[in-house]
């Protein structure tokens, strides 16, 4: 007879691809105890995810090119048409985890990938803005609003990335909303400034540069911070590699370059500032109604003699007409009386100019006015960006 008791159980052994997802999960909240394997594993994992891929490239071009149009157009509803077009921005979290887990690698492909996608929306909008010289738009409002800091925008950064880094930590689809606000914080001020280069358009090149580097500082810190908080930690309090402390220090140093020395030299991101006109008090000879009291004059004969009088003619001098820009953004003086005519010169806000005596010409519905610069160039401006300061007689 068999004894049954020397028979071993039979045990059940759990599957393990059954929980495998809810694993993965615990896995990345816990990343500071998982072996040199294991987390090396899980690095990859999400390197793969974060990593730049051709469809990234490809959707960052389209985006950018819907920026260049919103410039043209003066569009806000084409801005947005390409953040939500815009890719997720995988890059960013990427740098943010590269950092917070030591990872040199993993850091410089996100940070290079990231890299090339604003390379490409500056590149297009450097075109559009050299197209900008035959086609010049009627006004860059909206372009100029894109280069502005704006506590809004700001706090909007922030919560979508670090809703975008919770969602791809997570390894959840969801990210494509709050991206597209990390895509417009980004993109849109490389497109501006790209054309503001090409286009030569006071403040718009180093404007859109300096939003750009605060808003991509700010993202990575609001992402790190989030993966911090998340369990994603170096195993050692000193595990930040040198790279990742040298690239934090590096954006610091351009944030600071770039706000103080463009700020205060270049007189950008900065309200313009308006002159008032403050009128001169003209002394007035009060006369005296006091007669003075009477002398006495000896009495003459006097014996007459003709005398020539000249009488003088009075000649009347014009009063010179002087006017002065009054527009936020300045304005241009073109060569003839049309948009499409060559720009002489791009007069800032609150410059005087002296109008010539030459009639006004009215073309497109718009009323231009034959002025003179004060650098001494004549040419024609649009009459209601001026305000005069010398009543027409």
């Amino acid at each position: 007879m068999t004894n049954l008791r020397s028979n071993p159980k039979s045990e059940f052994i759990p599957d393990d691809d059954e929980n495998a997802p809810a694993r993965r999960r615990r896995a990345r909240r816990v990343l500071t105890v998982l072996e040199g394997d294991e987390r090396e594993h899980l690095i990859d994992e999400l390197a793969h995810r974060t990593t730049a891929s051709l469809d990234f490239y490809i959707l960052s071009f389209i985006a950018g090119i819907l920026f260049s149009l919103g410039i043209f157009f003066n569009s806000p509803a084409l801005f947005v048409f390409g953040a939500v077009i815009a890719p997720i921005m995988n890059p960013i979290i990427g740098i943010s985890i590269g950092i917070v887990t030591g990872s040199n690698r993993f850091f410089l492909n996100s940070f290079i990938g990231l890299l090339i996608g604003i390379v490409i929306t500056f590149s297009i909008g450097i075109i559009a803005g050299l197209i900008n010289g035959m086609y010049a738009p009627t006004t860059l409002n909206q372009a100029y609003i894109s280069t502005r800091f704006s506590w809004e925008l700001l706090s909007a950064l922030s919560i979508c990335t670090a809703i975008t880094t919770w969602i791809i930590a997570q390894d959840r689809n969801m990210a494509v909303l709050p991206s597209a606000m990390i895509a417009y914080s980004l993109y849109l001020p490389s497109t501006v400034a790209g054309f503001g280069f090409g286009s030569k358009t006071l403040h718009l090149f180093p404007d859109g540069l300096v939003i750009f580097a605060a808003h991509f500082a700010l993202a990575c810190l609001i992402s790190a911070i989030t993966l911090a908080l998340m369990g994603y930690r170096p195993q050692t309090l000193f595990g930040y590699t040198i790279g990742g402390a040298f690239a934090l220090l590096s954006i610091i140093i351009l944030i600071g370059i770039s706000v103080t020395g463009v700020v205060y030299v270049g007189r950008v991101t900065l309200p313009t500032y308006t002159p008032t006109l403050t009128p001169s008090l003209t002394p007035t000879i009060t006369p005296s109604l006091t007669p003075p009291p009477p002398t006495v004059t000896p009495t003459l004969t006097l014996t007459p003699t003709l005398t020539v009088t000249p009488t003088l003619t009075p000649t009347s001098t014009p009063t010179p007409i002087l006017v002065f820009v009054k527009f936020p953004d300045g304005a241009k003086v073109r060569l003839k009386p049309n948009y499409s005519s060559e720009i002489v010169e791009i007069i800032a806000n609150g410059t005087t100019l002296h109008v010539l005596d030459n009639p006004s010409v009215d073309t497109d519905q718009r009323i231009w006015i034959h002025v003179t610069t004060p650098s001494g160039k004549s040419g024609w401006i649009w009459q209601a960006l001026l305000v005069a300061t010398t009543p027409v007689p």
